[in-house]
């Protein structure tokens, strides 16, 4: 004989559900006790029926195994808030380390760029007798100078800088 499925939902009719509470609540007793014997599981269980009557299966002391559940529930939580610490001390990390980047990005940004790499570490060279600033043919950082209508235009290789001579 099949058993058909039963529709999780409240049973309506209350002589019905009296009846399968009894028989539902048996069942789970029987089975409680069965684990605890095959298993050896230290196992309790607290049924409260819909007008208050408690039923209770222990393999055990009750009150010991309940001091027992409130302590392991009390090490759970803390773990539990431990983790969540630690969880928000790295997120407050990394969002240091965003505010930095985003900051640093917002800068105004060093105007070394204009200069050549090979330049930007050394010191800058006497100028030669021959190539002084404003001379014609004179170079800054390895440029030419233009002569225009407005006067000589000494051409970098990053940046130009405009003189009358």
């Amino acid at each position: 004989m099949v058993r058909g499925k039963v529709e999780m939902k409240r049973i309506e009719n209350p002589t019905s559900r009296q009846v399968t509470f009894s028989k539902r609540r048996n069942g789970l007793l029987k089975k409680a006790y069965e684990l605890s014997v095959l298993c050896d599981a230290e196992v309790s269980l607290i049924i409260f029926s819909q007008k208050g009557r408690l039923y209770e299966f222990s393999s055990s002391n009750m009150q010991k195994s309940i001091e027992r559940y409130l302590e392991r529930a009390r090490e759970e939580r803390g773990n539990e808030v431990e983790q969540r610490m630690q969880y928000l001390k790295h997120e407050a990390v990394l969002m240091t380390k965003k505010i930095e980047l985003l900051e640093n990005s917002q800068r105004p940004k060093s105007w070394s760029f204009l200069i050549p790499r090979a330049s930007r570490n050394r010191k800058p060279a006497a100028p030669k007798p021959n190539q002084h600033q404003g001379q014609k043919g004179s170079t800054i950082h390895g440029g030419n100078t233009k002569t225009t209508s407005q006067g000589k235009i000494f051409v970098g290789r990053k940046f130009q800088v405009a003189t009358k001579v």
